[in-house]
């Protein structure tokens, strides 16, 4: 995070204004389970097109869980 640009700053404070209250709370415990990972997805389409597997890789990084490999680019 130290490494983020101002245009990555302005991403991740879109993500969370985009985000439940409750959810934010839950990630900011450390709490990530596929409850909140589907509810962060649902609120917010556009990481599935833009970075919905780097997001997943991230969060399953952190809970000790390889994410699924898909076949081509994304």
């Amino acid at each position: 995070m130290p490494t983020y640009t101002d245009e990555q700053w302005d991403s991740a404070l879109d993500l969370i204004e985009a985000s439940h209250p409750a959810q934010v709370a839950q990630a900011l415990r450390g709490d990530f389970n596929a409850g909140l990972v589907m509810g962060i997805l649902a609120r917010n389409p556009g990481l599935i097109a833009t970075g919905g597997k780097k997001f997943l890789d991230l969060i399953l990084e952190r809970i000790n869980k390889p994410a699924l490999e898909t076949s081509g680019n994304i």
